[in-house]
């Protein structure tokens, strides 16, 4: 990789050969690895979460509120209500409150 780097830019031997250099451009090769392994984690933790959300987000709709007597509605409503409280918007903070509640 050092040696393509060499032909392909600038940088020439005058940064390759110098050992800190060299230490520094594979350290931040490293670094980014594995930011680049985190970005994509948090990507597929964002697919699963919307897939989730999609799957049921219009399930309430089954059923018409007009037609439901106001304790059968009342009783919906507050399954809707805690199945929108079990959704986690930020996937960092594990028991993060759904705005819903706020």
């Amino acid at each position: 990789m050092l040696e393509a780097l060499k032909d392909e830019t600038f940088a020439n031997e005058h940064f390759i050969e110098e050992s800190e250099m060299k230490e520094i451009f594979l350290e931040s090769i490293l670094t980014a690895k594995g930011h680049w392994k985190a970005f994509g984690e948090s990507c597929l933790n964002a697919k699963s979460i919307f897939s989730l959300q999609t799957k049921d987000a219009y399930k309430f709709l089954e059923t018409s509120p007009s037609s439901l007597s106001p304790e059968e509605w009342k009783k919906q409503y507050d399954a809707v209500i805690v199945d929108l409280n079990k959704i986690n918007l930020d996937p960092f903070t594990p028991k993060a409150p759904a705005p819903i509640t706020q």
